[in-house]
């Protein structure tokens, strides 16, 4: 579990759904994140921050964290709706973590 600022605990699904819930708002920035964070010839992600600190060499096996939000995201409809007065955002995805 990790505590936000608000001291609210979260399991790392709920935080991952969460990112997942934000990235659907933005389909720019999903699609460059698949087309940038793509393997090269040795299964290593080419994409920029995935590679070696100052060097860039790829080091980070690929699909890495990056592309694996932006694929969920691309399987998620967000949802929204309302509770005790409070507007809610939820997600419907197709593959579920």
């Amino acid at each position: 579990m990790q505590a936000d600022r608000t001291g609210n605990r979260r399991s790392p699904e709920e935080l991952w759904a969460g990112l997942v819930a934000e990235m659907t708002t933005m389909p720019d920035v999903v699609a460059n994140l698949l087309r940038e964070h793509q393997p090269d010839e040795h299964g290593l992600c080419r994409g920029n921050g995935c590679g070696t600190a100052g060097r860039g060499v790829p080091a980070t096996p690929w699909p890495c964290s990056l592309h694996a939000l932006a694929a969920d995201a691309t399987t998620c409809v967000p949802q929204f709706g309302w509770r005790s007065g409070i507007r809610i955002r939820g997600l419907t995805c197709e593959n579920a973590r």
